[in-house]
C-alpha cells in the first residue's frame, strides 16, 4: 500500500495536471467563440441556413471515430452542447415539446443552455411554430395522429431523427421540424409524407399511418415521391 505522503503527493501531481487541461480548455473555448464571433458577422445580411444538420451529422461522425475510448454518449452531449452554445450565440431561439419524454429528447439535442417551452397539447404546440412563438418543435413518431395531417401545410421540414444515438433505445423515437435546407450528409435516411391512395414508394417503409396519409422513410431517395418530401436525418454510424 502506497504510504500517506507519496498518495498525498502523486493525488496533488494528477490534479495539478487536470487543472491544467482545464486552463487548456477554456483558452480553446474561448477561441472556439471567437471564430463563432467572426462567423455570425460574416452572416449578417447574407441569406444562410440557421440550422445545418447535415454539417453538424458529418462533424459528430468524424470526432466519434477519432474519440478513441471516450464513451460516445459523452462526446455526443459535450459537442452537442459547444454546438447549440454556438448557435444562441448568433441568434437566440426557443424548442417546443409535448410532454417529459418530449423535453428529455429535446436536451439531448439543443442542449441544456436552450431555452425549452413545454405545451399540453399538439395543437398548441403548432400553433405557437406557426405564430413563431417557438422555432423548433420535438414531434414524437407514437403520437403522429396528433401532427402528421397538420404538418402538411406548415413551412418547414424534417431536421433530426432522435434519439441521436441508437444506443438510447429506451428513449421514444421523434422528429424535429424547423426551418432548414434539406442537404444530405452521405448517409441519411429521408422522410416523405404520401396523401392517402398515393402508391407505395420502392425501397421505403412505412413509419405512421393516419386516415389522410402516411409518414415514410428510406435510406434511398426516390426521384418521383408523388407526395411531399419532408427532409433528410443524417445516420451518425
Amino acid at each position: 500500500m502506497m504510504n500517506a505522503r507519496l498518495f498525498s503527493d502523486s493525488l496533488a501531481d494528477l490534479r495539478a495536471q487536470i487543472d491544467a487541461c482545464d486552463d487548456a480548455l477554456i483558452a480553446l473555448l474561448k477561441k472556439r467563440m471567437a471564430i463563432v464571433a467572426d462567423v455570425a458577422q460574416l452572416k449578417k445580411g447574407q441569406p444562410h441556413a440557421f440550422i445545418r444538420p447535415a454539417r453538424e451529422t458529418q462533424i459528430l461522425r468524424r470526432l466519434l471515430a477519432e474519440s478513441g475510448t471516450l464513451p460516445p454518449a459523452f462526446v455526443m452531449a459535450v459537442w452537442r452542447t459547444l454546438m447549440m452554445g454556438a448557435l444562441q450565440y448568433e441568434d437566440p431561439f426557443r424548442v417546443g415539446y409535448v410532454g417529459e419524454e418530449g423535453l428529455k429528447l429535446a436536451i439531448q439535442l439543443f442542449g441544456a443552455i436552450t431555452p425549452y417551452q413545454g405545451f399540453s397539447e399538439y395543437a398548441d404546440l403548432l400553433q405557437a411554430y406557426t405564430t413563431q412563438t417557438i422555432d423548433y418543435m420535438i414531434l414524437p413518431l407514437t403520437e403522429a395522429t396528433a401532427w402528421l395531417t397538420t404538418l402538411r401545410d406548415v413551412s418547414g421540414s424534417v431536421l433530426f431523427h432522435l434519439p441521436l444515438m441508437a444506443t438510447c433505445v429506451e428513449m421514444m423515437q421523434a422528429l424535429v421540424w424547423g426551418e432548414g435546407v434539406p442537404e444530405s450528409s452521405g448517409h441519411d435516411f429521408s422522410w416523405y409524407y404520401l396523401p392517402k391512395g398515393t402508391p407505395p414508394l420502392p425501397h421505403a417503409a412505412m413509419v405512421v399511418e393516419t386516415t389522410e396519409g402516411a409518414l415514410w422513410t428510406s435510406e434511398e431517395t426516390p426521384e418521383d415521391t408523388q407526395g411531399h418530401f419532408w427532409g433528410y436525418t443524417g445516420l451518425l454510424a
